[in-house]
C-alpha cells in the first residue's frame, strides 16, 4: 500500500520569502517541462563558488527527481570550462545563461539570497511571461511555491 505524507503547509510571518503563496499539489508539478535552475553563484572564494555549483547541480537532481521536471542550472557546469575573469568568456556565458532560460518553461529560485545576477534572470523571466516559483526547504523535504513578487524592471 503505497502512502503519501500529506503537508499542512502555512504562510509564516517571520519568514524569509514572505511574498511566497505556498502549492500543496507538488509532485508532479513540472511533469516533462523545462526548469531553469536560478540561485546564486558568485562568493568571496574559489571554494564557496565550487560549493554554489555543486548546489545548483542539487536543485536540478531534486527538480528531476521530486517534481519530474527537466532541469538546467548553467552555472552548475559552465564555471568550470569558462574563465569569469576574461570578459569575453564571462559575456559568453551570460548569453549561453539567458538562450537556456528563453528555452524554459519555468524558472524556480533556489537558495534565500537573490543576488543581481538571479534578479536579472527573474526579471527576464517576467518578461517573458515564465512561470516563476520558490524553492523553499522544510527540514530535508523541498517545498515549491508560487513566486508572487514583481521585480522592478
Amino acid at each position: 500500500m503505497s502512502r503519501r505524507r500529506q503537508h499542512k503547509f502555512k504562510r509564516e510571518k517571520d519568514s524569509l520569502f514572505p511574498f511566497i503563496i505556498l502549492r500543496k499539489d507538488g509532485r508532479k508539478m513540472f511533469q516533462g517541462k523545462k526548469v531553469y535552475i536560478c540561485s546564486p553563484l558568485t562568493a568571496p572564494s574559489k571554494e564557496e563558488i565550487k560549493e554554489n555549483m555543486l548546489l545548483a547541480r542539487q536543485y536540478m537532481k531534486h527538480i528531476e527527481e521530486d517534481y519530474h521536471g527537466r532541469a538546467f542550472a548553467p552555472h552548475g557546469y559552465l564555471p568550470e570550462l569558462f574563465n569569469d575573469h576574461i570578459p569575453e568568456e564571462r559575456a559568453l556565458v551570460l548569453e549561453l545563461g539567458l538562450q537556456i532560460l528563453y528555452f524554459c518553461d519555468y524558472l524556480v529560485i533556489c537558495g534565500d539570497i537573490i543576488s543581481s545576477g538571479m534578479r536579472n534572470e527573474i526579471q527576464i523571466a517576467q518578461k517573458l511571461g515564465i512561470k516563476i516559483y520558490q524553492l523553499t526547504w522544510n527540514g530535508e523535504r523541498g517545498l515549491i511555491c508560487e513566486y508572487a513578487m514583481k521585480v522592478s524592471i
